[in-house]
């Protein structure tokens, strides 16, 4: 109430300034590492992201507003035991800190189906000293698929068109399973929207423990309800929720 009062009082040139100080030090991080081309520090851990990308997000990601609260389920729920499939990879942050709490480090697969990030997830894989294995594709039933590539590659999706596309392998998860002989009991996804396909054509009630972030910006609520319903109905439930990221375990 207060905070919109003073909005209202407030000269808009007074509210641009402070905008801009607020700002200040992420884009002075971000420039830097930008300019100089130096992998930035997230979670104690060190990344290397695409050129394009802003330069104030940047260095907003060096103060840890990047994926905090996959990270706090991770570090909450995640075993050294576990096996992980993990979907929706983009640059490997949180795939990197997945893999540095794992005894068996290959025991976690990454798909990532934007041909622009393997590269990153691969470089930071090997500056972090993780071994999770990268697969560039998806987990869906539709072997003719279409992912649309967004300006900001980070959020790139199946959901929101756009006219750069490409058709990426699909694969299912037992034949992922099969390949590289793990069996996986965690299953974690950030995949801008098409985690409702996912719940609706897989059975997974093989998974111990789900970490899903769901994106009601681009998904109807009605899909995301049925979804919940879905994972009720095979076994599961809502453990703990962050904002849009929750945690569901095998009942």
């Amino acid at each position: 109430m207060l905070k919109s009062i003073l909005k209202k009082i407030t000269p808009k040139i007074i509210i641009k300034k402070t905008r801009v100080l607020r700002y200040f030090p992420q884009f002075i991080i971000g420039k830097y590492h930008k300019n100089f081309k130096k992998p930035i520090k997230i979670f104690n851990k060190y990344f290397f992201f695409p050129e394009d990308i802003n330069t104030i997000e940047l260095g907003r990601y060096f103060f840890n507003h990047y994926e905090k609260e996959e990270k706090y389920f991770i570090e909450k729920y995640i075993r050294d035991t576990d096996s992980i499939l993990e979907l929706g990879g983009n640059v490997g942050v949180i795939s990197n800190l997945i893999n540095g709490k794992l005894k068996i480090k290959e025991n976690h697969i990454v798909f990532e189906p934007n041909p622009f990030l393997i590269d990153f997830l691969n470089k930071n894989k090997k500056l972090n000293n993780s071994k999770y294995f990268v697969i560039q594709g998806v987990i869906s039933k539709d072997k003719n698929i279409e992912f649309y590539l967004s300006k900001n590659i980070l959020s790139s999706s199946i959901k929101v068109i756009s006219k750069n596309k490409i058709t990426p392998k699909s694969y299912s998860i037992s034949e992922v399973e099969n390949k590289y002989k793990i069996h996986f009991n965690v299953l974690v996804m950030d995949i801008e929207g098409a985690e409702i396909d996912l719940i609706r054509d897989f059975d997974l009630s093989k998974f111990e423990k789900l970490i899903i972030e769901f994106h009601p910006g681009k998904t109807k609520i009605e899909e995301i309800d049925f979804c919940k319903t879905n994972l009720i109905n095979q076994g599961f439930v809502l453990v703990e929720k962050t904002k849009d990221v929750e945690f569901w375990k095998k009942n």
